[in-house]
């Protein structure tokens, strides 16, 4: 009989006679889950290196770690830090990123809850219920991190010299506003969020801060609106008044700019991302269909869709009433 797996056999001796026991060899798909059943191991070892700053001089490390550092290529074979570790050292947000998706960590606890309410609601992220000085530092560095890496190309595009005013929401938006504005000094650029210590920065010249509930009507004016990662924190109902917000800020022939990783009914890419915004904050992620219906609801209409990388697209509309 033919055996789709490889059988061992053990050979024991008991009594005087041998016990011949048949094991089945692990599959190939149990190594990979049981690997990613445990692959906080890997993000908790970068996070108690970087906390304790093991990587500052990594010969002086617990032995037990370096080891651990080598396993995941943080450093090599003599304790050297490989490229993978010099980027987790202070000229890099890399460091801090693992020491803020450790909070993250916390928050799925409470998403077996979450994951059963038929119609979630919005509650603040933990990043924006904090007031610890040192984590919200952590916190802004490491999401202005990540935001360079993705709209850094983005935030050089011509077509933002064409508008007068543009209006920004989010973290990610107090980023992209000033990357714009070192492009593009001329452009007025105003950002406008709740009035909470992680959205609080030192603003340059041409760039306006409004603190305010972006839920609560705007007094706002311009002829661009840019949302870069930011309506995925919310559900439906509160993402659809933002966008009937920002469509009454736009004067007749402004456009509205939408970054988001817009996920596919075909492919599973954003699975995990979209449980992570609805433990976050109870947001979503979106497809393309569902952005197109949300829009037409706050009367825009679509006028691009560009996939500018995997994770993120660009939707663009225009007032439609």
């Amino acid at each position: 009989m033919h055996r789709p797996l490889r059988e061992t056999l053990l050979l024991s001796m008991r009594g005087g006679g041998i016990v011949t026991t048949l094991h089945k060899a692990p599959s190939q798909a149990l190594g990979i889950l049981s690997g990613e059943l445990v692959g906080f191991w890997k993000s908790e070892t970068i996070r108690l290196a970087v906390e304790i700053k093991a990587l500052e001089n990594p010969s002086l490390a617990p032995p037990v770690l370096l080891r651990a550092l080598w396993e995941i290529g943080v450093v090599d074979e003599q304790g050297t830090l490989t490229e993978k570790g010099r980027l987790l050292t202070n000229d890099s947000f890399i460091g801090e990123a693992a020491l803020m998706w450790h909070e993250v960590h916390k928050v799925w606890e409470h998403l077996k809850e979450v994951i059963k309410e038929k119609n979630p609601s919005h509650h603040l992220t933990f990043k924006e219920a904090c007031t610890e000085k040192e984590k919200l530092m952590l916190y802004q560095k490491a999401l202005a991190g990540y935001t360079r890496e993705d709209f850094s190309s983005i935030a050089a595009w011509p077509l933002w010299g064409n508008h007068q005013t543009l209006i920004f929401l989010g973290q990610t938006g107090i980023t992209l506003a000033q990357e714009i504005l070192n492009h593009q000094p001329r452009v007025e650029t105003i950002v406008l969020n709740r009035d909470l210590p992680i959205y609080k920065f030192e603003a340059p010249p041409g760039l306006q801060t409004v603190f305010q509930d972006p839920l609560s009507s705007w007094s706002l004016e311009g002829d661009g609106l840019v949302l870069p990662r930011f309506l995925h924190y919310f559900p439906d109902k509160e993402a659809l008044q933002i966008l009937k917000e920002g469509h009454s800020a736009l004067n007749s022939e402004g456009k509205l700019y939408l970054f988001e990783l817009v996920i596919a009914p075909e492919a599973p890419i954003g699975g995990l991302m979209a449980l992570n915004m609805l433990a976050e904050s109870g947001g979503k992620l979106r497809t393309q269909k569902e952005w197109k219906n949300l829009l037409h609801k706050a009367q825009f209409k679509v006028t691009d869709f560009q996939t500018i990388k995997p994770h993120l697209h660009l939707i663009v509309g225009e007032k439609n009433g």
